[in-house]
């Protein structure tokens, strides 16, 4: 803004326009393997540090942009006007980082990844996964954290449960493409599963089943109704 009053004029061309070419290469190089890195890692700290290298190489390029109008037409004013079109760029993307940032810190949803691991439910999908909901997802770094409650037969026992959650937590690992971990709440099948149920010789079923609800983002993450008949209260004596 004093550039733009003043119409001050950068001055010792020579030696600065080498230093910023060397710096750009520089930041350049770096600002793009930290950028890929924190992709690779989903960290949000390296690929804070990239694009704060990459803003450098785009506020180099500006600043030569402006040097070049101003050597090319002899108006002083040009270098501070690009100064501040780079500044509201530099804002611009700090703004957008300290977004992501604050939604990490406030478990904010992260409505693509949940898509994607509600993909990879539906397309691993087993006869004995009845139902799923309550699902939850959360990072720790670049560590995924999932919760979910899986409806399955009623008369499967702990070593087949163990087997049936070590499948869900392959499906969701592979759907978020990240390191991770699943639990798994297993909730008995009812009565009224029956009728959107495909396990074949069911030796429990009462109604046959008429149609295998997917298992859209909407399904798995919604909370599931009280079962009615899990709370009735069991006969006592008379």
């Amino acid at each position: 803004i004093r550039g733009l009053l003043s119409g001050t004029g950068p001055v010792a061309l020579d030696v600065g326009v080498l230093l910023v070419l060397l710096a750009s290469l520089g930041n350049g190089a770096v600002g793009l393997y930290l950028l890929r890195l924190g992709r690779e890692l989903d960290s949000i700290a390296l690929e804070a540090d990239g694009r704060h290298l990459l803003s450098d190489v785009a506020t180099s390029a500006a600043v030569l942009g402006g040097l070049g109008a101003v050597w090319l037409t002899g108006w002083a004013w040009i270098d501070a006007a690009v100064a501040l079109v780079v500044a509201a760029h530099i804002l611009s993307v700090g703004g957008q980082l300290v977004r992501r940032a604050v939604g990490g810190l406030m478990d904010e949803a992260d409505t693509p990844r949940l898509r994607r691991i509600a993909g990879a439910l539906d397309a691993s999908r087993r006869p004995w996964w009845i139902d799923v909901h309550s699902l939850r997802v959360w990072r720790s770094g670049n560590f995924l954290h999932a919760d979910l409650h899986l409806v399955v037969p009623r008369f499967y026992h702990a070593d087949r449960l163990h087997e049936v959650g070590d499948e869900v937590e392959a499906a969701i690992v592979g759907g978020a493409e990240s390191a991770g971990e699943a639990i798994v709440h297993f909730d008995p099948c009812r009565p009224r599963h029956c009728g959107t149920c495909a396990l074949p010789d069911c030796p429990v079923r009462q109604a046959e089943g008429a149609s295998l609800p997917s298992f859209r983002l909407e399904r798995i993450t919604r909370e599931e109704e009280p079962d009615a008949e899990a709370l009735r209260p069991a006969a006592g004596p008379t």
